[in-house]
């Protein structure tokens, strides 16, 4: 018999999933890393930076939502005329894509 060997498996680097490739109705995107809010992807479209943030500001300010622990994985925030769509993945990013309402 053979002895097995432990090792510790190799964690390759995450890289943020092309948002580009959603349908026609999405009017913006960006990605956020989870850990702080930096900007992994420039926002593109009609997505601001200064809606990103406020968007990142209210996952904060909900709790635990950004935790591992938080069941919550995905909020909406919508208005008359666009809608933002929020989704904090198990990659470490966040997701927002921006859609016309």
């Amino acid at each position: 018999m053979g002895v097995a060997s432990k090792t510790t498996p190799v964690r390759k680097k995450m890289t943020p999933v092309d948002l580009e490739a959603t349908p026609s109705h999405v009017t913006g995107s960006t990605v956020l890393l989870a850990a702080d809010g930096s900007f992994a992807k420039p926002c593109s479209g009609q997505m601001t930076e200064k809606n990103a943030t406020i968007l990142y500001k209210i996952l904060v300010e909900s709790g635990d939502i950004l935790t591992e622990q938080e069941k919550l994985r995905r909020i909406t925030v919508s208005f008359q005329s666009i809608s933002y769509a929020v989704t904090v993945a198990s990659d470490g990013f966040v997701y927002m894509i921006q859609t016309r309402s």
